[in-house]
């Protein structure tokens, strides 16, 4: 996945980008407006091409990388949450209580799965900066 963006600060052989979530905001009526779309997205990337504070750069991270991760944030807690649900209602649990099972098998499942994410993620950095523009 490739992604133009802006460095911000040089730390060595890192850089500090700033990314306009271009891809989130495509198609959005009221980009102008809208918080989301204006918002940019600092990460650190590895600055193959020795670029400088201000250069405007292309960033390249493995796109199954981001497919992984967005999987697992995305999928994995919600068919854990159905599994919940599945295995309440056939220990005879009432339908308000296999709800109840199910959101909190949601919130356990986010709130270990993210931070250990958000760790491994930030271990494994593979964005690298391809070429300035």
């Amino acid at each position: 996945m490739k992604q133009t963006a802006m460095v911000i600060e040089i730390n060595g052989d890192k850089a500090t980008v700033e990314v306009e979530r271009s891809s989130a905001c495509a198609g959005c009526s009221k980009s102008h407006d809208c918080f989301a779309c204006k918002k940019k997205i600092k990460v650190i990337a590895e600055n193959t091409v020795g670029a400088d504070v201000g250069d405007r750069v292309i960033i390249e991270s493995p796109s199954e990388r981001i497919l992984g991760y967005a999987i697992l944030v995305f999928v994995l807690p919600i068919v854990i949450s159905f599994f919940a649900f599945f295995i309440s209602d056939k220990l005879g649990l009432s339908e308000g209580l296999c709800i109840a099972v199910c959101a909190l098998s949601l919130i356990v499942t986010l709130g270990i799965e993210l931070p250990v994410l958000n760790k491994n993620a930030s271990k494994k950095n593979t964005i690298k900066v391809i070429c300035k523009e």
